[in-house]
């Protein structure tokens, strides 16, 4: 009896039975890499951008919260204060204003006032004026730190002081005082920027703006003492 030996397959066949895996085993990694994988980046993109959205919604609901609690009125107060000593504009009437007033308070006549041209690159922007003036040394002392506390913001440039008479009881001063007006920003910041309350220093400065402004009164260039600007800057 003889026995049948099973056929051995070919080198094609066996070729074939290699292939077809391999190629099944290719097929799975190119559809992992070419669509499972982008899709799982997608859908991990996508959390992402839900979590940051969810994460701005809580901080604008926040900052909503903190807005409804605000004074309008204490605001528009303080606002007011911080214009007569920063205008929005250069509002030279003020600025001579404050000029005058200080110096009729401390007995300087003035002989000549010129306004400079200064400089709008900067924020603050700043122009100067040249003043010429008479009165005694202890008068143009008393002025040139006067002028610097008054509402209006004003620095102390140049000082050439020259006696007037033979007693020199008299002087003659020749001063260069710089003031600053701010730039209006043209452009607002991100809605979740946080809402920055006034830290203690800075409402100690507007009540020293506010006491200047008792002391020193000014008329800026719409003809009322006070601020210049709108009480809303936005609008």
């Amino acid at each position: 009896m003889k026995l049948k030996l099973p056929q051995l397959p070919s080198g094609a066949e066996r070729y074939q039975l290699l292939i077809w895996p391999l190629v099944g085993i290719g097929i799975s990694i190119l559809l992992l890499v070419l669509v499972i994988i982008p899709q799982l980046l997608r859908i991990w993109a996508t959390n992402q951008k839900i979590e940051t959205t969810k994460d701005k919604i809580t901080t604008l609901n926040q900052k909503y919260d903190q807005l409804k609690r605000i004074d309008l009125n204490e605001y528009k107060q303080n606002l007011n204060e911080a214009l007569i000593a920063l205008p929005l504009d250069k509002d030279i009437p003020s600025g001579i204003s404050q000029i005058q007033t200080v110096a009729l308070n401390d007995q300087i006549q003035i002989s000549g006032l010129i306004v400079g041209s200064g400089t709008t690159t900067s924020n603050p922007a700043s122009y100067q004026f040249k003043i010429e003036g008479v009165g005694s040394l202890d008068s143009v002392k008393k002025f040139i730190a006067d002028i610097q506390k008054g509402p209006r913001v004003m620095s102390l440039d140049s000082v050439e002081l020259s006696s007037g008479n033979k007693e020199g009881s008299v002087y003659s001063v020749n001063l260069g005082i710089t003031t600053y007006s701010q730039v209006q920003e043209t452009k607002l910041g991100p809605l979740d920027q946080p809402v920055v309350n006034l830290n203690d220093k800075e409402i100690a400065v507007l009540t020293a703006i506010k006491q200047s402004t008792q002391n020193t009164q000014i008329i800026s260039q719409n003809g009322t003492t006070g601020a210049k600007g709108k009480s809303d800057p936005f609008q």
